[in-house]
């Protein structure tokens, strides 16, 4: 290699200070673009390290002294660069080679440890599992706990809803899927217009008549009664719920109980409502796929039905842990020329999804599991139905090009920030601090012109640096923007779907650790943990984490059509016998309580139920008393007999298209 000029030396020393090189290397890429600084600077971050490769030659541990005031000083100003940035030790001189500006390489010192460093430690993973047992063991709550006297089960005026609980706490995850069914006001608005059987009709003990007649007299006493909490037994003796056990998770055991359930309510009132287009079914949606190859004419094929989405839910480098992002994965698959695309012929009123752990996220660090999983208030179904397929592909296309665009961003800004596994700017930023404030001892002017020229150098290179990385930042930001509203567009925002309620699971044992979120006709949120509900701000619904490091947390999301104020409030006409039926067990009710010297709130006006505006919840007076029952069709063989499951239910005929309402 010829001799070096004294511009060359200097920019040599610069490029190798900057990229954490050797001169020589550096030395090679300069002259490799010709002198350019900022050309061979760019080179260097982007691995370039010319030809023939050499070795980099490291500093002698034992030459700890730095002459900047001899006659040829480039050589200690190299050493001096390459020295602020190895972690190399020495001792005596005017610098030690182990003044580093930045995080130390060293090892941990044992004596500084959270532990002993001779004692063995467990693997991560069985930590995180011993830490999941003993959280269960510790805080596992009783399910003995008694109600309040029956003066505190008042319902305030507040509007707060009642509590819908069991005595068999392995049955609170059948009470929260009803109790969330009542909040979805299209289920309750159209069982509530349901022609149930008359009194002296005979009915078969284990018919979906009978599960549905009593369905109807619980949501109407939801609706309706003055006590606060609903303990109710029968209905899951009716229906057949199965009492969860250990090994349940909730999601599986809800979904097991809501595919028979729906089915069941979809069959009675398909046989009632006219059928005509205009009807729209209130759970099950028809769904489809669309494949788009050079051999397949992109027609629907592959027609089935559903009444619940099922979504992982976890890390996933496919995609954000979010609700949308993830339907998106799932439902649009990409593969070169094939594109695979599932989606909905024809909506529900409602959709439920079941949200499933993923197992590399129940299994992960627990302190890399808080983020939770993303939820909106409100969702637009039109890019996953079928008859907006072209333009939902053209978006995904678009998508994917971004997407492609961003991870480009993302590797230059690597290139330019980091070389050789180090921080390519925090070296920079230690190299001029070196100069500015250790490398000034003594007061000889040509030292301290060398050190001024190379300071203003390197802040010169830092700041161009700085400047690309601040441009990339702002493409991506700009990318990501894009991103987020690529979908937003009229064509897309014509089928919105809004959070009705939410189940959670906090990963432990206990009734207390099953509860949900409502949300009432006002928009407000109610939170319902056993027999207590409290009203809470909608940030708490669409943040909570509770349960999230035990891999569980919200596991049932309830959405249904977006409706407007007066659709929300549009009183449920219950079968008058119902009606009355709760209005006389609150004015006993209110009586009893009188006499006991008790206020009850609001009792003259509530007493008189006018058929859904009523503030006041709940049935039965105290445990194990329920209101007095209106009279019911009856029942074949009362009295005895296992009750039938709902999926037995789901695959009878249902016969009450011609019965009349009471």
């Amino acid at each position: 290699m010829t001799q070096m000029t004294p511009d060359e030396q200097q920019n040599a020393t610069l490029l190798a200070t900057m990229a954490a090189t050797d001169e020589g290397t550096a030395l090679r890429v300069l002259r490799k673009h010709n002198g350019s600084v900022e050309e061979a600077a760019n080179a260097l971050l982007s691995g370039d390290r010319g030809s023939p490769p050499q070795k980099v030659t490291g500093v002698d541990p034992s030459a700890t002294v730095i002459d900047l005031t001899a006659e040829d000083n480039d050589e200690e100003m190299n050493r001096a660069l390459q020295m602020s940035m190895n972690d190399t030790s020495g001792a005596g001189g005017h610098l030690q080679t182990t003044t580093h500006f930045g995080p130390s390489n060293r090892p941990p010192d044992a004596n500084w440890a959270m532990v002993p460093s001779n004692v063995a430690t467990q693997p991560a993973s069985q930590e995180d599992e011993n830490l999941k047992e003993a959280i269960k063991a510790s805080l596992a709550e009783p399910d003995n706990e008694t109600l309040p006297p029956i003066e505190d089960m008042i319902r305030d005026e507040d509007g707060r809803p009642v509590a819908l609980r069991p005595d068999d706490p392995n049955l609170v995850y059948a009470s929260l899927v009803l109790h969330a069914l009542f909040h979805v006001p299209q289920v309750r608005q159209r069982l509530s217009r349901l022609k149930l059987p008359s009194p002296d009709e005979i009915l078969q003990e284990d018919s979906a008549e009978i599960f549905m007649c009593k369905l109807v007299e619980l949501f109407t006493n939801l609706d309706l009664v003055k006590l606060s909490v609903i303990i109710e037994n029968d209905i899951y003796r009716i229906c057949g719920a199965r009492p969860a056990t250990s090994v349940d998770l909730p999601a599986d055991i809800s979904r097991a109980f809501i595919d028979p359930l729906t089915r069941v309510i979809e069959d009675c009132l398909s046989v009632q409502e006219p059928q005509d287009n205009a009807r729209q079914p209130i759970f099950t949606f028809s769904s489809a796929q669309i494949e788009i190859s050079p051999n397949r004419n992109p027609t629907p094929h592959k027609f089935h039905y559903g009444t619940v989405v099922a979504v992982d839910v976890g890390h996933d480098q496919r995609s954000p842990n979010e609700l949308v992002a993830r339907l998106a994965t799932i439902l649009h698959i990409s593969d070169g020329e094939i594109i695979k695309h599932d989606g909905i012929d024809k909506p529900s009123e409602t959709v439920i999804f079941q949200l499933n752990t993923h197992a590399s996220f129940a299994n992960s660090n627990l302190s890399m599991a808080n983020e939770g999983f993303v939820y909106p208030k409100r969702i637009y179904m039109d890019r996953f139905l079928l008859q907006n397929f072209h333009v939902t592909n053209e978006k995904n296309k678009k998508q994917r090009e971004i997407v492609d665009l961003i991870k480009n961003l993302e590797m230059k800004k690597e290139e330019v920030t980091k070389s050789d596994n180090t921080d390519t700017l925090a070296n920079l930023k230690t190299t001029i601090n070196y100069y500015e404030n250790v490398a000034r001892d003594g007061d000889i002017p040509e030292r301290r012109r060398t050190l001024d020229n190379v300071t203003q150098q390197l802040k010169a290179v830092l700041a161009a640096l700085e400047a690309k990385v601040e441009q990339i930042d702002a493409e991506v930001a700009d990318l990501h923007n894009k991103l987020t509203t690529l979908f937003d567009t009229p064509e897309l925002q014509n089928h919105p779907y809004d959070l009705r309620a939410v189940l959670v699971h906090t990963g432990l044992s206990g009734r207390k650790h099953l509860y949900s979120y409502v949300q009432d006709a006002q928009g407000r949120w109610w939170k319902t943990v056993d027999f207590t509900v409290s009203q809470v701000p909608e940030d708490e619904v669409l943040g909570d984490t509770k349960g999230v490091a035990l891999g569980a947390g919200p596991y049932m999301l309830f959405y249904s059509r977006s409706l407007t104020s007066e659709q929300l409030y549009e009183p449920c006409p219950w079968p008058e016998v119902y009606v009355e039926a709760v209005k006389t067990n609150n004015e006993g009710l209110s009586a009893a309580l009188r006499e006991l010297g008790h206020v009850v709130p609001g009792s003259d006006a509530h007493d008189q139920v006018d058929g859904g505006d009523m503030d006041i919840e709940v049935e039965g007076e105290a445990r194990n008393v329920v209101p007095d029952s209106p009279t019911r069709p009856k029942v074949k063989g009362e009295g005895g007999g296992s009750a039938t499951s709902l999926a037995q239910k789901a695959s009878e005929d249902v016969s009450m298209a011609d019965v009349t309402s009471r």
